[in-house]
């Protein structure tokens, strides 16, 4: 049984790593996908919740409401992974992209990696991958 990691980020490129996700995948198969709310995301919300005079609940509010959506967008993948009996694991992180990473498939045994090469990946997919590879023994795909 293979286990995939996917870094999603709601781009048309993550959806497109989804749908090679599904290509590689078999009957019994895991595939995890990690949505990553990175720093200056993080920041921005913050700033713009404190700026209207909201604090720590309303910032809770925003980030439950970027993970909805982040499930929301993922329903018909998951759909499509229950009918081939795939099963389908969901993260949400926040902090730094390279450590959440690096983190992640430390801690996690995985057969491939599937990182789009979109906005939130693009400038940061040099280190990112430098990093994986240094720790990582497996298959990486990056997503164009």
């Amino acid at each position: 049984m293979r286990r995939t990691l996917i870094f999603f980020d709601g781009t048309d490129l993550s959806i497109k790593a989804l749908n090679h996700a599904l290509a590689f995948s078999d009957k019994g198969d895991t595939i995890n996908v990690m949505y990553i709310v990175d720093e200056v995301t993080y920041d921005n919300i913050k700033k713009g919740i404190s700026s209207i005079g909201g604090g720590e609940h309303e910032l809770h509010r925003a980030l439950t409401e970027f993970e909805h959506r982040f499930r929301k967008q993922l329903s018909i993948f998951m759909q499509q992974c229950r009918e081939r009996a795939i099963e389908v694991h969901t993260k949400f992180k926040v902090g730094n992209v390279e450590d959440e990473v690096v983190k992640e498939i430390t801690e996690n045994k995985y057969d491939l990696i599937i990182i789009p090469y979109s906005a939130i990946y693009k400038g940061k997919i040099i280190p990112i991958l430098s990093r994986i590879l240094s720790s990582y023994e497996g298959n990486v795909l990056i997503v164009k």
